[in-house]
């Protein structure tokens, strides 16, 4: 994708400042045309009358000074109901420094939680069934997060988590798997991982999904550490990788937006 004629002042702003369908009443294609109308951020929209009654825009700019006091909080949580599943990705370049990348490990069944891995950016943690794995040691890893960051966790690692410890991840959470296919990354982690330049260690390279399981089995069989010992750095470099992978599909999807929506010099059109 081509950043066209986008300034970088519009590419240092967070997406998330530039995002309207947090607003009541307002949906995408409500959101498109204020972009198309020069209303690119928070503060555009407010000193702009964006064609609406005088009473319908108190409101709005009271939700968004309301948002705008959130983010200057680092209140997260503020906008976890106020954006769809899909488009969670616009909150990574306001909360990245406060990312909790997570993956899991199963037995190769749906009740059975082997390893949770954990990535700050700057530290990981692994929280191994029979070890370390329990409800306080999850909590503290989660403590300090303000967003979480996982690749098909909707459909898989959060919803085995809230079966085995329910109500505990709270914070708003992207599943880069929709933000990818929506980059035209299609397939496995791994694949995507390959398409755009990613590397692991040639032992871990050489591995698939499947395997995570079969070395769970092998070290129960035998408790050889060596397997448990693999397959945390499988998980491990899951969990580190995906920040990679945040960074390079998030900032695409801001790109684009920006690309064709902000660089186009039309009329206000309002957004009734």
């Amino acid at each position: 994708m081509q950043t066209g004629l986008i300034s970088t002042s519009f590419l240092a702003d967070a997406m998330l400042k530039s995002s309207f369908i947090i607003l009541e009443g307002i949906g995408k294609e409500k959101e498109k045309k204020l972009w198309q109308s020069g209303v690119h951020d928070w503060h555009d929209f407010r000193r702009s009358s964006v064609n609406i009654s005088p009473a319908r825009k108190r409101r709005l700019d009271n939700q968004l000074a309301e948002a705008g006091r959130a983010l200057i909080s680092d209140n997260s949580e503020y906008f976890k109901n106020l954006l769809p599943q899909n488009e969670m990705w616009r909150l990574f370049s306001s909360f990245k420094e406060d990312a909790l990348y997570l993956d899991i490990e199963t037995t190769g069944l749906m009740d059975g939680i082997t390893v949770i891995g954990l990535f700050d950016g700057r530290n990981t943690v692994s929280l191994v069934r029979g070890y370390n794995l329990d409800k306080n040691n999850l909590r503290k890893a989660l403590n300090k997060a303000k967003i979480l960051v996982t690749f098909n966790g909707a459909s898989f690692d959060l919803p085995i988590i809230e079966k085995h410890y329910p109500g505990m991840i709270n914070i708003p959470h992207i599943d880069l798997k929709t933000a990818c296919a929506r980059c035209g990354f299609k397939g496995g982690l791994k694949k995507i991982e390959r398409l755009i330049g990613i590397r692991r260690t040639e032992q871990i390279q050489r591995m698939h999904g499947g395997d995570a399981a079969l070395l769970w089995r092998y070290f129960q069989a035998t408790s050889d550490s060596h397997y448990l010992d693999i397959l945390r750095e499988y998980n491990e470099e899951d969990t580190v990788n995906l920040q990679r992978l945040a960074e390079i599909t998030c900032l695409t999807l801001e790109k684009e937006i920006k690309r064709k929506y902000f660089c186009q010099d039309m009329s206000m059109t309002g957004i009734e």
